[in-house]
């Protein structure tokens, strides 16, 4: 009588599935935190690090926007500025 580690096949295709299943998970769930770290990463913008530029985040690049449409609006020779006629 054997009293050693016994696999019977009806043991090992439940687990290589089980297995298999679970890598699987394993790979979609990195690509989606990697996604969302990329998102969270233009959302917030990072900073400088030798040999790359600053980049601004969404709020930074949304608020520069407003200012040049501002500034556009406000400019000479616009004729919804009223001062022109």
């Amino acid at each position: 009588m054997s009293h050693g580690f016994f696999i019977d096949i009806d043991m090992f295709v439940p687990l290589c599935s089980t297995v298999g299943i679970l890598a699987g998970f394993g790979v979609w769930l990195r690509k989606l935190m990697r996604r969302l770290d990329n998102l969270l990463e233009d959302w917030n913008g990072s900073p400088a690090r030798p040999g790359v530029p600053r980049r601004a985040g969404v709020m930074e690049r949304l608020e520069k926007i407003e200012t040049d449409v501002a500034v556009i609006l406000r400019g000479p020779g616009n004729p919804t500025r009223g001062e022109d006629d």
